[in-house]
């Protein structure tokens, strides 16, 4: 049974409102931080750079969704369509890499102090705003071929699938495989370099927690704990996109395969396909301490001020 059109539009209104405003949250404490620490940390950093990505996704995603449900047809015209679509594959393609560098650096961090490792460790600290940099870039070209594949509602023959008011076509097959096997081949190429740090990063866990049993440093165990917090933490972040892109993946070959399927199908896979960016945030707020103390802070002049209208003191 097909869902109805407010029910769809209501999902999509929660997710996008929702995803925006937690990433948000991140970006402005982060921002708040920096002005007064006047430096972030390496992976605050990333954070930084993940939030923006995902915000972003779930505005040039889910905007486009909300005004068609709205019956705002024929909005943004071909140059339109393209615009939105390259910007949603860049943004998505800066989202997975600034995941898996989170994944990757976090490896590195918790890599045995050896001289080797040490100086791997200073340099990877060193150089993340240029990876951020080469990510950002990359993506922006790797997605050109955008623009061969986008339309407007208008105009659009032979859809591939649907966003909004926009239509998109496969391009001819040769460019098709061409770019397929390239953004594919990158995609999966980071989900096993998250796997691959991911699983290091458990190795490494399992090793510390049989050593911290022999120690007797009370400090030492501190800050085993601690490193050992931010690494299982950094994995759920890795998990959840791990398993958001399998389920978006597993819709897109079974599409890819078909010559139609129902329009329902294109519309779930929109939504789940957003969900990482929407829920990314929320996870980075429940273990992030830096986060926690403003939004706890926020929440209590909140309620300083209701207490206050209560008591007639505004």
């Amino acid at each position: 049974m097909n869902l109805s059109v407010p029910v769809k539009l209501a999902a999509f209104l929660l997710q996008t409102s929702l995803g925006v405003l937690g990433n948000i949250i991140v970006l402005g404490v982060y921002i708040h931080i920096t002005q007064i620490q006047q430096k972030m940390k390496p992976v605050d950093k990333i954070f930084c750079s993940l939030a923006f990505s995902n915000m972003m996704i779930l505005l040039t995603r889910g905007l486009p969704q909300i005004m068609s449900y709205l019956s705002h047809q024929n909005i943004l015209d071909d140059v339109g369509c393209i615009a939105i679509f390259y910007s949603y594959r860049t943004l998505r393609g800066a989202s997975i890499s600034a995941t898996c560098l989170l994944s990757v650096f976090q490896a590195i961090v918790m890599a045995p102090a050896t001289s080797r490792w040490e100086s791997l460790k200073t340099k990877a600290s060193n150089y993340i705003l240029p990876f951020l940099a080469a990510i950002w870039l990359g993506n922006a070209v790797m997605n050109l071929n955008c623009p061969f594949s986008g339309l407007a509602l208008a105009n659009g023959t032979v859809p591939f699938y649907r966003v909004g008011s926009c239509l998109f076509r496969r391009i001819e097959p040769v460019f098709q495989e061409l770019f397929s096997t390239l953004i594919n081949g990158y995609d999966f190429l980071l989900i096993s370099l998250m796997l691959l740090s991911s699983t290091y990063t458990v190795f490494i866990l399992r090793r510390h927690g049989q050593q911290v049993k022999y120690l007797h440093s009370i400090k030492t165990a501190t800050r085993e704990s601690v490193d050992k917090k931010a690494a299982k933490n950094i994995i759920k972040l890795t998990a959840l996109y791990v398993f958001f892109f399998s389920i978006d993946s597993s819709i897109l070959i079974y599409t890819v395969a078909q010559i139609s399927f129902p329009a329902l199908l294109s519309e779930i896979r929109l939504f789940l396909s957003s969900c990482y960016s929407m829920l990314s945030p929320f996870l980075v707020m429940t273990f992030n301490k830096k986060i926690k103390i403003p939004v706890g802070w926020f929440r209590k002049m909140e309620k300083s001020n209701v207490s206050s209208i209560c008591n007639g003191e505004m």
